[in-house]
This record gives C-alpha cells, structure tokens and sequence, in this order.
C-alpha cells in the first residue's frame, strides 16, 4: 500500500474494503478531504475514522466529530485539530469523557467559557487546565 499513490483507488479501498487494517493503510495516504471527511464521518472502525481525522482540514467535519462521534478516542483527535472557538467551547462544557474536555480546554481562548469550565467542571484536571489559560482573572 505504500507505494500506491492514485488517489482514486486509494479513495475506494478506504472506503469500501472489508478489512479495517486494508482501509486503515488507505486512509493513511489519502489527501482528498471530501474522501477524509466520509471516512472520518462514517467509517464501522475507531482507529480509521481517527487516522482519517488525524489528516483531515476541514473545519466543519472536524466539528461533526469533534460533537458527535460515539469513541473519545475519536473526539479527542477532532478537538486536537479544530480551531472554531464556538465548537471548542461546547466540546470543553459539555463532552461527557473529561479527557476530550480538557483537549477541548488547552485550544479554547475564549474567556468565558474558560470561566465557565474553571468554575462548572466536574473534572479538578480540566478545572485547574481552564485557570491556566484564563487571562482576564482580576486580582
């Protein structure tokens, strides 16, 4: 598979092939974001739609992840990548896994909703992450 390239083939064998692992070694040379999308999207497998996000641009398929895959390993990647401050800030007060609130945490810039996690977070990791990156506290 490594030394395939065609970029059509590769977007069949990802989506289509039986073999998680096949689709996986696909996945992971694709470029073609609409084909990333899909696979990130809709793949049966965690670690495909993960590989898929770990390559994948597009903002508003990484937010479709970021807010509703079922597998936190998944949501966690998606958050890693995002950067629209608005989904950020619902994964950070809202994702049911602590550790994909705390990724979501460590990108969000946006003051109250970092307030809102420091004060509201059932988790004491993610509470003491939003105070670090708090920067309007007054003395």
């Amino acid at each position: 598979m490594q030394r395939l390239t065609d970029q059509t083939v590769l977007a069949t064998v990802a989506t289509t092939d039986a073999d998680w692992h096949v689709r996986l070694a696909a996945v992971q040379l694709l470029t073609d974001q609409t084909v990333l999308a899909t696979a990130a999207t809709t793949d049966a497998d965690w670690c495909v739609r993960r590989a898929a996000v770990q390559r994948l641009t597009d903002q508003a398929a990484l937010a479709t992840v970021a807010t509703g895959d079922d597998d936190w390993c998944v949501r966690r990647a998606a958050v890693q990548r995002l950067t629209d401050q608005v989904v950020l800030a619902t994964v950070a007060t809202g994702d049911a896994d602590w550790g994909v609130r705390r990724a979501a945490v460590q990108r969000l810039t946006d003051q109250a909703a970092l307030a809102t996690v420091a004060t509201e977070d059932t988790d004491p990791r993610v509470r003491q992450d939003a105070m670090e990156r708090l920067t309007d506290i007054v003395s």
